[in-house]
């Protein structure tokens, strides 16, 4: 593994969204190659309504340290109040709203073309990404990446992003929410606060999306040290992915490991287990390309 001494930048607090820059903030890492073709984005998760990526530094340049050729990005998204509404504003924040904020984030980096790369605060075009979804974060990239049947324009990625997303890891994730509230009753305050008051949140849950790209690779993780979120939620999901690419002849595409990482549901992101599956998803990920197929070049050589 490279020293931290290698990495060769770093940005804090960049706006990806000029129109809100207080709360649309990406933290940037870069290791060994100046130019990398692969970007790692990491999504936080805290309910919908905490969290922020400046929490996950250290996994951040962990895994820009150690898995070279790749950038990595943690990117900040509005949050739900925690009480909803917010009793002295009024204020109040729905899905999809923070999967639209990372939609935003994930379109602002594939939208450079070669020529305007010079001008950015930061040197990427990247040809490739991989995404890490954490809790809630699980979910926002599962809205984003899978087809909602229930289809909101405002969280429907483009071709150009889709075509260049080749993996995404959801870790310890929600996906199926009824399911969570029938196994966590005192969950239904932040849900309620995230997607407002339903009598069903099976519209909302990724368990009955439809396949959004089949050459995109996921891998379900779940730790048995979680006790925020149970695993029931990593096997909906992986029942579902595995159904779906099953019917588009991409079964090698949906992996899941509920066994290498055993840390509690936040401790686990800064664990050298989880870390290092991570990088050897995104090293495999970005060898077979993006959703397009195209390949991608990734350098292993350093590590």
């Amino acid at each position: 593994m490279p020293p931290m001494s290698t990495l060769l930048g770093s940005s804090a607090g960049l706006a990806y969204d000029r129109a809100r820059p207080d709360d649309a903030q990406l933290t940037y890492v870069l290791c060994g190659d100046p130019s990398p073709r692969v970007l790692v984005v990491f999504v936080h998760g805290g309910a919908w309504r905490s969290g922020d990526k400046a929490k996950h530094a250290y996994l951040v340049q962990q895994l820009a340290a150690r898995a070279p050729g790749c950038a990595v990005a943690a990117v900040n998204y509005r949050l739900s109040p925690r009480v909803s509404p917010d009793p002295a504003t009024g204020y109040e924040l729905h899905h999809p709203a923070h999967a639209a904020d990372i939609l935003t984030a994930l379109e602002y980096f594939v939208s450079a073309h070669p020529h305007d790369v010079a001008t950015r605060p930061w040197k990427i075009a990247p040809s490739c990404l991989v995404l890490v979804g954490h809790s809630c974060g699980a979910h926002i990239l599962t809205s984003l990446f899978l087809r909602d049947p229930h289809s909101d324009e405002r969280i429907s990625p483009s071709p150009a992003l889709v075509s260049r997303v080749s993996g995404i890891v959801a870790v310890d994730g929600i996906y199926d929410i009824d399911l969570l509230l029938q196994t966590f009753p005192s969950y239904i305050d932040f849900i309620q606060g995230a997607f407002g008051s339903r009598q069903s949140y099976a519209s909302v849950s990724t368990t009955t999306f439809d396949i959004l790209a089949p050459a995109i690779k996921w891998l379900v993780v779940h730790s048995p040290g979680d006790d925020l979120v149970d695993v029931a939620q990593a096997e909906a999901i992986s029942r579902t992915l595995s159904t779906l690419y099953l019917r588009h002849g991409k079964p090698e595409n949906v992996e899941s490991d509920y066994i290498t990482v055993t840390a509690g549901h936040d401790a686990l992101l800064d664990s050298d287990a989880f870390i290092s599956l991570v990088v050897d998803f995104v090293r495999r990920a970005a060898t077979s390309g993006g959703a397009t197929g195209s390949g991608t070049s990734y350098n292993s050589a350093a590590e």
